[in-house]
């Protein structure tokens, strides 16, 4: 990890080594920053799936770009002959973005300062007050942090073969704005999703472009990080987002899908199910809503398991240490047993020692009788 000179900037950042090459983070404590800090990565099982439905060539779509974890890996994946377009309307996050574009290997990522929407027009970026710069979000309205937002069919002209979206609640509109690319390019859609409530609009919509609906939830710790921490910041935290595969597409990508166990989201209760795999979801979302403070918040599949894991785990080890305190009881039985035994033996040999006492003071006194009578009467 190095220093970098930063003096032109609004924020401190640092350079460094990650699984994609050089990458600059924020200095200070940020969700994504800490999570390359520590693993050197970001989203890596997310990534390992959405890369496996890009091909060298593709031209990539990357909507709330962030720093550029994505986009780096997008640029790896599609090659010199592939395009990478981010969009990124925060100037913190897309200054760092800069940087990060210009260290990549491959010269193929073209950033954009604006956000995407169903109209043109402008609003206003709105950063999140988690430490988290991918928390960025967009509102209507001109404001001092104004924005330009532009629709995706105005400004992209290269058919579309991927696109991931990150946008935090304003995925549908950009969507909307993208509505010839969706028909004439039919690309694959990649969507974060938070709840239900900006979840079922995103699966409607897709749904009436005759697109296939698949969940991804993918855990934000990794054992076989890129610099092998065991460390989970992330406290088991998951990533959670609908892949949108056109209908004529399943077919083509099904090895991938079923290679990924990739469950298909057709219903709102589909979509409830994978959301409640998400341990955020359930400790956040839910247990912020109304009906929280009457009934109970379910505890997501994978704290069960982890929790089931880690009990077996104690129980395991309770075992163990009966089977210890067993050999132990057993130990000192025999170890009883061997002291009684020389208790025994010990009190036998006291008695012979006292018999031999007796014999000898008899023998004794005998010799003495003896010794008197051989003595010379007295005068």
């Amino acid at each position: 990890m190095t220093g970098f000179d930063s003096s032109t900037l609004h924020i401190p950042i640092i350079s460094i080594d990650t699984r994609y090459g050089k990458l600059f983070i924020p200095e200070a404590k940020d969700l994504i920053g800490d999570s390359l800090r520590e693993y050197g990565e970001w989203a890596q099982a997310e990534l390992d799936i959405l890369c496996d439905f890009i091909s060298a060539g593709d031209t990539v779509v990357d909507g709330g770009a962030c720093f550029g974890t994505h986009a780096r890996a997008f640029s790896a994946k599609t090659g010199p002959s592939g395009r990478v377009i981010c969009f990124e309307p925060a100037d913190s996050n897309r200054t760092i973005l800069d940087y990060n574009v210009a260290a990549a290997t491959i010269k193929n990522i073209d950033v954009r300062a604006c956000a995407l929407g169903e109209e043109e027009g402008a609003a206003s970026t709105i950063g999140s007050a988690s430490n988290n710069a991918g928390g960025t979000r967009i509102t209507a309205g001109e404001s001092e942090n104004s924005v330009a937002v532009v629709r995706l069919d105005e400004v992209v002209e290269t058919p579309v073969n991927f696109m991931k979206l990150d946008l935090e609640g304003s995925e549908l509109s950009a969507l909307r704005g993208a509505s010839r690319i969706l028909s004439a390019d039919r690309p694959i859609v990649f969507v974060e999703v938070l709840d239900v409530e900006t979840g079922a609009p995103l699966l409607h919509y897709m749904g009436a472009l005759e697109y296939v609906c698949f969940g991804i939830n993918t855990p934000a710790f990794r054992f076989d990080n890129f610099r092998g921490s065991s460390n989970d910041i992330f406290q088991g935290g998951t990533e959670c987002g609908l892949l949108f595969l056109h209908a004529s597409q399943v077919k083509r990508f099904i090895d991938v899908i079923e290679a990924h166990v990739l469950p298909q989201i057709v219903t709102l209760d589909d979509l409830v199910l994978l959301l409640l795999q998400q341990p955020q979801y359930c400790g956040g979302t839910l247990a912020e809503q109304a009906a929280a403070h009457r009934i109970p918040v379910p505890i997501p599949r994978r704290e069960t398991e982890l929790l089931a894991a880690e009990l077996s785990k104690s129980e395991g080890a309770l075992a163990g240490l009966s089977s210890e305190l067993l050999r132990s009881e057993g130990a000192l039985a025999d170890r009883t047993a061997d002291f009684a035994r020389s208790r025994t033996a010990l009190a036998a040999r006291w008695a012979e020692l006292m018999n031999c006492q007796e014999s000898l003071a008899a023998r004794s006194a005998e010799l003495i009788r003896e010794s008197l009578k051989n003595l010379p009467a007295l005068a």
